[in-house]
């Protein structure tokens, strides 16, 4: 992936998109892209072959949305991050089906606030600036807000998606619980 994304830098320097002082962190963001996208890929094809195509997306989608906001639990590694996720995923897609309506609402109102109190995280790794963690805050909180409204809306018609939902919730609030104990 590293050549792939040494190589677009390389010609987003010869075509002058980019300045050549800005290589490194072209090469960075595109790398990145890249395995985010691999990644999203890997979690739809394994949870649509196991659980469904249509639960897969509305878990994978909320999840990544609210993830990308919040910030939590940052794994060592590539591979310890895609094993992380791939556990998430399991676990959410087999709770989902079997939370019953009343669970699924405490799980949402716990998730909210969890989310509310701690998102955005500023993982040491990562480095966020204030204006980062402000438009983070701002953006996840935004998130929040259309996810319930989302959630209350098929709630009414006692739609399983909304279960989807609440766990996509409760996994980015717990991956935000582990982000803070993993701060030293």
């Amino acid at each position: 992936m590293r050549t792939i994304a040494v190589y677009l830098a390389t010609l987003c320097v010869q075509h002058t998109i980019i300045e050549p002082s800005l290589f490194d962190w072209c090469v960075y963001s595109i790398e990145k892209r890249i395995i985010s996208i691999l990644s999203w890929i890997f979690l739809f094809f394994i949870g649509s072959s196991l659980f469904g195509i249509a639960e897969t997306c509305v878990f994978l989608t909320s999840f990544l949305w609210l993830r990308k906001s919040t910030n939590g639990y940052h794994a060592s590694s590539y591979l310890g991050c895609i094993s992380l996720s791939l556990l998430v995923e399991i676990v959410c897609l087999l709770t989902a089906p079997h939370l019953p309506h009343s669970a699924a609402n405490a799980v949402v109102l716990l998730a909210d606030a969890l989310i509310y109190l701690y998102a955005p995280h500023n993982d040491i790794k990562i480095h966020l600036s204030t204006a980062e963690l402000v438009a983070l805050r701002s953006r996840s909180r935004q998130l929040l807000l259309f996810f319930n409204a989302l959630y209350i809306f098929l709630s009414c018609f006692r739609s399983s998606p909304a279960n989807y939902i609440a766990m996509a919730l409760i996994a980015d609030a717990v991956s935000l619980l582990f982000s803070k104990n993993d701060t030293p």
